[in-house]
């Protein structure tokens, strides 16, 4: 599997629960249980800020420090960048 550091990907809510249209995953590649990696577990329906509006909305209370938002791509890669520092 390729090594993908940081992905950006569209907020299947629009931004309605993490505040931005874009969301950035680092270490998208990296495991998050012992059946996902991260990027799986966020595209994922069942859970997290791709699963129901609970889920969602229960996610982006807490986020971990490996995602972030913005309004546009770039947005959301500064605010990722600002958060790993």
């Amino acid at each position: 599997m390729p090594d993908y550091r940081v992905v950006i990907i569209q907020d299947r809510y629009s931004g309605i629960y993490s505040g931005g249209d874009w969301l950035a995953v680092a270490c998208a590649t990296d495991e998050f249980d012992a059946t996902q990696t991260r990027l799986d577990f966020i595209l994922s329906a069942g859970a997290g800020p791709s699963g129901s509006d609970t889920d969602a909305g229960r996610f982006w209370l807490d986020p971990p420090p490996w995602i972030s938002f913005g309004n546009t791509p770039d947005e959301a890669l500064s605010k990722l960048r600002n958060s790993l520092k």
